[in-house]
């Protein structure tokens, strides 16, 4: 290879490393972020120190799978060389499982369903359905604050995790 093709490729492949560089320092920079925001558990610590390490947190965060799906794509990173002790995956999973899960629907779902919204509980669950079947669905998730129970301190707090749904169009 002549010298100037050599010394091209050095070059170009210094340039890459430093663009590969700053691309880490501003993902890390997001991450930390994001991160600050995030809801406390034990898997957080988790979820920030290993999947931050490649992903972006607000990708990660923007997911919405059930924790069948989390646990199986934490599996999948793990086969495919994700850093990631045993021990750490389950609280992992059930980490991003009860904050970055599907919304539950408060018009449709039973109480059971509404149960499984970390925060919520059967009694709650149960109230909800409750005034839902005797006032009809919910307009908007602030009517929440109507159920017996139900503060608008908890629905800041699982507000993200439900949903009024979509109301279909009516025929004209």
């Amino acid at each position: 290879m002549p010298p100037t093709a050599l010394l091209f490729f050095s070059l170009l492949g210094l340039a890459m490393v430093a663009q590969q560089t700053q691309e880490d320092k501003d993902r890390q920079a997001e991450n930390e972020k994001i991160a600050a925001q995030l809801p406390d558990g034990e898997g957080k610590t988790i979820m920030v120190a290993r999947c931050g390490a490649c992903h972006s947190l607000a990708r990660i965060t923007a997911g919405r799978k059930s924790l069948k799906s989390w646990t199986n794509t934490v599996k999948v990173m793990v086969l495919n060389g994700a850093i990631l002790e045993s021990k750490e995956e389950a609280p992992l999973a059930q980490y991003l499982g009860d904050n970055f899960a599907p919304a539950v629907n408060v018009n449709s779902a039973p109480a059971e369903e509404l149960a499984t919204v970390p925060g919520l509980d059967q009694s709650l669950g149960a109230a909800i359905v409750a005034y839902r079947e005797k006032h009809g669905e919910y307009a908007t998730l602030d009517d929440l604050t109507k159920v017996d129970g139900f503060t608008t301190g908890l629905l800041k707090k699982v507000g993200p995790r439900l949903t009024v749904g979509v109301k279909a169009a009516t025929p004209q």
